[in-house]
């Protein structure tokens, strides 16, 4: 019997809202445009959860740009992402709802503030929500991505693409332009 596989996507473009700031601290929110795209693929083993299954040794291959502008300052954040290869890195997908998460995978890039760029290394995780999954507050789907802060009072930012206009944990989600989540399995 062939070792059974899958393939997670979550792309979404347009309009989201971004958190960010010291995690330590409260943060600040705005809207902000941009897209993502990410694709985990690989060999699958059944979890003890029914109707969940992991990812025994995935690849994982994506992209985020992202630009806002708060308090006159222009923000942006490039980069991609990759597996950790780490015993941290965990993605769990649940295929009849064409949901999944993808957690501690690594994030290379760069962070822009009015036209001065510095690099980040950091952790990501990428959480393809639905409606009563993952402990997921929403009405509809949403793709929420988190880079966590690479060190003490570093800056974390928490990315949020939103399939329609919606309020999770008080914070207006603005309907983002395209949004896909797909699990396929065989």
């Amino acid at each position: 019997m062939p070792t059974p596989t899958a393939m997670a996507i979550a792309i979404a473009t347009g309009n989201l809202t971004v958190q960010w700031g010291d995690p330590y601290l409260p943060s600040r929110v705005s809207v902000a445009k941009g897209n993502e795209s990410l694709t985990v693929e690989g060999n699958i083993t059944a979890s003890t959860t029914q109707g969940y299954y992991s990812f025994t040794d995935p690849e994982i291959s994506g992209s985020l740009h992202v630009q806002w502008i708060a308090n006159n300052t222009v923000y942006s954040l490039d980069g991609v992402f990759r597996e950790s290869y780490s015993q941290y890195q965990s993605c769990t997908i649940f295929p009849t709802a064409n949901s999944f998460v993808s957690s501690y995978m690594y994030f290379y890039g760069q962070v822009t503030t009015n036209g001065t760029s510095t690099g980040l290394r950091a952790s990501a995780s990428v959480l393809a929500q639905k409606p009563g999954l993952y402990s997921y507050q929403g009405s509809s789907p949403s793709t929420l991505i988190v880079i966590y802060s690479p060190s003490f009072h570093a800056d974390q930012f928490v990315f949020r693409w939103s399939q329609s206009a919606q309020y999770i944990f008080g914070i207006e989600q603005p309907t983002a332009a395209s949004f896909n989540q797909t699990v396929v399995t065989n």
